[in-house]
């Protein structure tokens, strides 16, 4: 309708006119692109679609439309110009100083160490230290330049079978073991043998067959949330952060990194949900439906910005809208941190992470909601070593799941990008008593092949 598609109908005409006065656009010239390409192709006496133009779209469209000269020549001063700029474009020659070469060589160690966190880090050091002092011990050279296959898979297992029976490490803790050790190779830009050793892999895969299960967080129930946030004095700063820090861990299924400080590094002020990263709207949906800092109060919804470095780096948003049956609503509980902060005097900037406390340099830990679930759990008769921060996000995905969500939406909201997203989820066995083990009798399956 609008541009160079001429109006089909009555409605398509009105239509036009009414952007063309609401929105200023300029009407089309009926022109289509098959059309435009033939006048540049005609001369003007042959071209029947002058006419055309000048009828529809008057003298400015025929003469815009007019077939130009084209230049088969380049002029003398248009060449020597080409020349000038083509030469201009040229690199110089590096002529680098001192404090060059150590500010690129600085650049490049902080590109390579980019993405791991201090203390994983500092994790990968112990790891190395520990593989080079066994090898040295056994008069091996710990990167392995000169042995073959066989000689690399033998030195290896024999790395693992002493971490077993010396420090009784299980096959998974082995396993991160040999992840640092990988870095090790890579760090010293050495190829990493470990991705080749099959033998090295069955051995493992053996390994861990003798090892206990693993016994996980269980997932933190709706009621379990409802209670700590009872058991918390919300009137406090303190105490109605922790509350909106985690009704958002549960509801959008956060990790603790993301919203927590961490326990033993600094909190990173651009992974932590800040009060910049919220946006409070009186509904779903547009623009002009956001809160300023006056009428927070009357928000329905609220957006939040989360920055995940969980795999790659990737920013998303997720919307949730209030809640008013629910104690644990996360938009309830910002909106009464803000309201606490506001009474105390203290302003909601941008740059002031959610889990700030009053004073600027105290944070709210991960150990500390821990903490925090393992004295609720204990309340309610359950083992406290079963509930930690991650919990939260477990309990979210499995709540989610037993309200009926698909699944696919639970992965896309929880944003996990593979399907490990099913080890989060807790079969609700509720609707599988109530629909089949309760009435078997009055059940007659048809079964019938995949």
């Amino acid at each position: 309708m609008v541009g160079n598609m001429p109006a089909q109908s009555f409605f398509d005409e009105a239509v036009t006119k009414m952007l063309v006065i609401f929105f200023k656009l300029g009407k089309g010239d009926d022109f289509t692109a098959f059309e435009k390409w033939k006048t540049k192709n005609i001369s003007e006496e042959d071209n029947p679609l002058k006419a055309k133009g000048k009828q529809r779209s008057g003298e400015k469209e025929r003469e815009r439309w007019a077939p130009k000269p084209r230049v088969t020549e380049v002029s003398v001063v248009t060449k020597e110009y080409m020349d000038k700029k083509i030469i201009s474009r040229k690199r110089r020659s590096p002529q680098l100083s001192e404090a060059d070469i150590q500010h690129i060589d600085a650049f490049a160690e902080e590109v390579r160490m980019a993405g791991k966190k201090k203390n994983t880090t500092k994790n990968y050091f112990s790891d190395q230290e520990h593989w080079k002092q066994y090898f040295l011990a056994r008069n091996w050279d710990p990167l392995m330049k000169e042995d073959d296959y066989a000689e690399k898979c033998k030195k290896v297992i024999s790395y693992i079978a002493y971490e077993r029976v010396t420090f009784k490490l299980l096959a998974r803790s082995i396993k991160r073991k040999l992840s640092g050790v990988a870095w090790y190779f890579v760090k010293n830009f050495q190829r990493n043998p470990l991705h080749d050793l099959e033998a090295v892999h069955v051995f493992l895969r053996d390994l861990s067959s003798k090892d206990p299960p693993p016994n996980p967080k269980i997932p933190a129930t709706p009621q379990l949330v409802e209670l700590t946030c009872a058991m918390i004095d919300q009137s406090s700063i303190g105490g109605a952060a922790v509350a909106a820090c985690i009704c958002l861990m549960f509801w959008i299924m956060l990790r603790s990194v993301e919203v927590l400080k961490p326990d033993i590094e600094e909190i990173d002020p651009e992974r932590v949900i800040t009060w910049g990263d919220i946006i409070m709207r009186r509904s779903l949906g547009y623009e002009e439906e956001k809160c300023n800092d006056e009428d927070y109060q009357e928000g329905r919804a609220m957006t939040v910005k989360i920055v995940s470095y969980k795999n790659d780096k990737i920013v998303a948003t997720r919307t949730i809208e209030q809640n008013d049956k629910s104690p644990t609503c996360p938009v309830k509980a910002i909106k009464l941190l803000h309201a606490v902060l506001k009474a105390k005097g203290i302003p909601c900037e941008a740059n002031r992470p959610v889990c700030q406390l009053e004073d600027k340099k105290q944070f709210i830990s991960r150990t500390q909601i821990s903490e925090l679930l393992k004295a609720v759990a204990i309340k309610c008769g359950c083992n406290p070593n079963k509930f930690a921060s991650h919990s939260l996000r477990r309990g979210g995905a499995s709540a989610y799941a037993a309200a009926g969500v698909p699944d696919e939406d639970i992965k896309r909201f929880g944003r996990w990008l593979s399907d490990a997203y099913k080890l989060y989820v807790m079969l609700n066995d509720t609707s599988i008593l109530s629909k089949g083990h309760m009435n078997p009798a009055f059940v007659v399956p048809r079964y019938e092949k995949n």
